[in-house]
């Protein structure tokens, strides 16, 4: 049975305040154990072209994801993985970065402005949606919801972002727990979204992924490598 990992990471710092902010180094031993492991890492469009039966997958695919666009990210994690060979998809909110470009007057700039966006598009990386304004989708109306997407994407265009038309639903939105699942389906599909991922625990199997139900891992700072692996192989379903 064939399986995607997908990990979702969510902020690094140097120094810890809660058990989802990851230290510099223990993600770079997550990388490594990733890389001895033999896991390839894929991109979404790849994903997206797997899915519409252009393109195959590695024998080990993996998926490295970081949330937001914090600035730590291009400080701490760009050159861990290139050291191994590895790819990311970076999930971003237009607002934030459109805020930390500007430098609005009192706005502490954490996350990464549009340069460092185009920069990482350059060095190989992926960038994708996290919506707009970085609103949880249950809260918002359909049409709402519509022009939160419409917005980033419009975002990527207009500073001339390459990116990939796949979104990670904010704010732990699941589209499995609503009722809404059908129109926001439409929804997605009418937008061309190629694939949206929510909050999960355990690996997808390839034979029965839903495009707008791919699960994510998230990981969370405590992870022994040992505790990692177990889950990428989906040999624990614990939620720590």
């Amino acid at each position: 049975m064939a399986e995607l990992p997908i990990l979702c990471y969510r902020n690094i710092e140097p120094v810890l305040y809660d058990d989802f902010i990851y230290r510099p180094g223990n993600i770079k031993n997550h990388l490594r154990l990733l890389s001895d492991n033999g896991y390839e890492t894929i991109t979404c469009q790849h994903l997206g072209e797997y899915i519409t039966g252009n393109v195959s997958l590695p024998a080990k695919p993996v998926i490295i994801t970081f949330d937001n666009g914090y600035t730590t990210y291009y400080d701490y994690v760009l050159k861990s993985l290139q050291e191994y060979s590895l790819t990311a998809t970076f999930f971003i909110s237009g607002e934030l970065a459109w805020k930390s470009t500007c430098m609005e007057f009192g706005y502490d700039k954490v996350y990464m402005d549009i340069d460092q966006l185009k920069n990482l598009h350059h060095k190989g990386f992926e960038i994708a949606m996290h919506s707009y304004s970085n609103n949880n989708f249950s809260d918002l109306h359909l049409s709402e919801i519509q022009n939160d997407i419409d917005n980033s994407i419009s975002f990527f265009e207009k500073f001339g972002l390459i990116f990939t038309k796949a979104i990670a639903f904010p704010d732990d939105f699941k589209l499995s727990g609503t009722r809404r699942k059908k129109d926001i389906c439409w929804l997605l599909s009418n937008l061309g979204i190629v694939a949206a991922f929510q909050p999960g625990n355990k690996p997808n199997v390839l034979s029965s992924l839903i495009p707008y139900e791919i699960n994510r891992l998230t990981i969370r700072e405590h992870f022994s490598c040992e505790e990692l692996m177990k889950k990428i192989q989906g040999k624990s379903y614990r939620l720590w």
